[in-house]
């Protein structure tokens, strides 16, 4: 049996109450890949609990061989084109923002490496990094990428 190549996602996800989730795809010129307000249930499906709090996530690409580094790279040349906007996202109270990254590999074994240059890019926008780890075989489900770190 051949081990399968891992596989890599990156989502840009925004989180407030005061989050304006009409307004951020036009703004930023791209579309979410899922969005939702506070009080509505986790993929729009009543059988889960509601969102805590507005929530507003764009998947970066859907080419999963694509590494870390070169999404977060592309994702970070449209977000820096609007950065006093992403800041003033940011700004609200209860506000955050983040990169989630999931990856997975048949082995269950792998990372990822980040240059400074790439971190300094993430921290000036005021964003973190959220890593998330799948088991060997698992798929990624893109509405699990709207799962938000606020408690």
């Amino acid at each position: 049996m051949e081990d399968e190549a891992p596989w890599y996602q990156v989502a840009f996800r925004l989180w407030g109450d005061d989050l304006p989730i009409s307004e951020i795809g036009p703004t930023l010129g791209v579309d979410p890949t899922y969005a939702a307000l506070k009080g509505q249930h986790y993929g729009h499906n009543p059988k889960y609990d509601c969102h805590p709090t507005n929530i507003w996530t764009w998947s970066i690409s859907t080419d999963s061989s694509i590494p870390f580094e070169h999404q977060l790279e592309s994702a970070l040349n449209v977000l820096e084109s609007h950065a006093s906007y992403v800041q003033q996202l940011l700004s609200s109270a209860g506000a955050g923002g983040d990169f989630f990254l999931a990856y997975s590999s048949d082995s269950g074994q792998g990372g990822a490496d980040f240059s400074p240059r790439l971190l300094a890019r993430i921290a000036r926008l005021g964003l973190s990094l959220c890593l998330d780890l799948y088991p060997p075989g698992a798929t990624f489900d893109s509405a699990g990428s709207s799962r938000n770190t606020v408690s």
